[in-house]
């Protein structure tokens, strides 16, 4: 293939050889549809940072009058050879300004709940085609609407440069009262009751009965209401949280919560009742910011006596507290099935901060890579994920339930909680194999999922390794490897079911293998 482009109008904006270069099609390449269709995007988007509006309205954001800017690619055979020419027409028009930005569709809910995601299209500012899509993304992440759509309308002659925005919103059911149950192999099994709001509104109060029953009260803030009660096997737990996604109409988030938890373990039950204020910031679409505190009073309880002496004397009650500061940074464009973009997460907690009966200092590192290594022809990708974590602990005496634990779905191929220093029996005083937590943890691992059936069902090959000592280091590490399904059903969530078969390759004396795990949430 050999490649061209023809300036058809004089190019104020790039030159082209600068528009050349944003071509995925090189001369030489074999002819590819799909690497013509990404080459116009890479065009139209480098126009549109600028306020020039394409006029392709094959993406659906995109629906104008009128042409402010045009790329035509049209492919020319060369006679008597498997050659193909490209040749490239641009047309210029002239860049605009955000006009007029009209919302409809929001019959609950409060029109700055939608203005306040459209960061970048807001009167008077240069247009950046761009944010459309980001826009719409946002909004819909918000899960409030089924369906977002921007219409930049045509340039009105009285307001020359600028062109308003439509944007149109179909409200979807966001609250629910659901019933469901789960299973899992570091969980047991537990039913749940959730009552949700997802568009709550704190300071609606119904005006009537009629209005409270109808669901019309409570609603249109964009707040999130969530209580939840969990009876099971081993867990037991109430909670209920609010969460203001924009406190006082300012960038910052704010959540309150509480909560009763109680976990049966094998030799003792551990009870939790506390609650927590959380207040962050997003900056941009990439990094946020948060601070929280933490206020809970924890019992173990039933304690066997051949537990360790570490168990009996975190017995409590203890009233634990922290004061801690999270950053995060994370670049996956979708909360299911990302394909691309990274997490990186960091925690410090100061315990006791707020009194208490403990004082020492915890870190968290946190780091998560998606890649997408192959697609194919029905756009079902197959991915590469890589995870690591680091903890650390020091400056005091941590207690037992606040102290590092893997294994189980954290440590595939080995028991849940068992990859641990273990703690010396209180009843004879000799060693036993029941873990304790420790203050250092690192792990490694990394999953590569295929696709197998449609959407519904991949397969999974990973291998994870780690280690929990009392010591920074890299001593007693652990590495298992296995299988695993995935089964995505649209009616359970976005969370799927999975079964995974690992074998230990590496492991220390003591250690307690698991060959199968799975977790899988069932609603009714």
């Amino acid at each position: 293939m050999q490649g061209t482009t023809r300036e058809g109008d004089s190019l104020s904006v790039y030159s082209p050889q600068q528009i050349a270069a944003l071509i995925d099609l090189k001369p030489g390449d074999v002819y590819s549809d799909d690497l013509l269709r990404q080459s116009m995007r890479a065009i139209e988007e480098s126009y549109g940072v600028m306020g020039y509006l394409p006029t392709d309205d094959a993406r659906r954001f995109y629906q104008l009058d009128g042409t402010t800017i045009l790329v035509r690619p049209t492919p020319l055979r060369v006679a008597d050879s498997p050659q193909v020419d490209l040749l490239l027409e641009v047309h210029e028009g002239q860049p605009y300004r955000v006009g007029a930005v009209e919302i409809q569709g929001n019959f609950l809910t409060r029109d700055r709940v939608v203005r306040r995601e459209l960061r970048g299209i807001t009167p008077g500012r240069p247009f950046d085609a761009t944010q459309l899509q980001l826009a719409e993304d946002r909004l819909l992440n918000l899960r409030l609407f089924s369906d977002v759509r921007f219409t930049v309308q045509p340039e009105d002659p009285d307001f020359p440069g600028y062109r308003d925005v439509l944007v149109e919103v179909r409200e979807r059911q966001t609250g629910s009262f659901s019933f469901g149950a789960a299973i899992g192999s570091d969980s047991g099994v537990f039913g749940e009751i959730a009552l949700i709001q997802n568009n709550f509104d704190v300071t609606d109060f119904p005006e009537s009965w009629g209005e409270l029953f109808s669901g019309r009260a409570f609603r249109g803030a964009g707040q999130r209401f969530n209580a939840t009660l969990r009876p099971g096997t081993e867990l037991f737990q109430y909670a209920m949280s609010l969460t203001e996604p924009h406190l006082f109409d300012t960038d910052y988030t704010g959540t309150v919560a509480g909560q009763f938890r109680q976990r049966i373990y094998d030799l003792y039950d551990e009870e939790r009742f506390g609650g927590s204020v959380r207040v962050g910031r997003q900056f941009g679409d990439i990094w946020s910011v948060g601070v929280q505190s933490r206020v809970e009073r924890v019992t173990l309880r039933n304690i066997d006596p051949t537990s360790p002496t570490e168990i009996f004397r975190d017995r409590g009650p203890d009233v634990v507290t922290v004061l801690g500061l999270a950053m995060t940074r994370s670049t996956i464009p979708f909360r299911s099935r990302p394909g691309r973009g990274s997490r990186l997460e960091l925690s410090y907690d100061r315990y006791g901060a707020l009194g208490g009966d403990f004082s020492f200092n915890a870190v968290n590192a946190e780091y998560v890579m998606y890649f997408t290594v192959d697609e194919d022809f029905l756009g079902r990708a197959t991915t590469l994920r890589l995870a690591s974590r680091v903890g650390y602990i020091w400056g005091g005496r941590a207690p037992t339930y606040e102290r590092f634990y893997l294994g189980g779905r954290s440590l595939r191929g080995f028991e849940f909680r068992t990859v641990s220093p273990k703690g010396i029996r209180a009843d004879n005083g000799q060693p036993t194999d029941e873990p304790v937590g420790g203050t250092w943890l690192a792990f490694l691992g990394a999953q590569y999922e295929i696709p197998i059936f449609e959407e519904a069902f991949t397969g999974v090959i990973f291998v994870d390794s780690g280690t929990v000592t009392d010591s920074p280091g890299f001593d007693d590490w652990r590495v298992a490897a296995g299988v695993g399904i995935r089964l995505y059903i649209p009616q359970f969530g976005n969370v799927p079911i999975a079964f995974d078969f690992a074998i230990p390759i590496l492991k220390q004396d003591g250690d307690e293998e698991q060959i199968v795990s799975f977790a899988a949430d069932l609603p009714f």
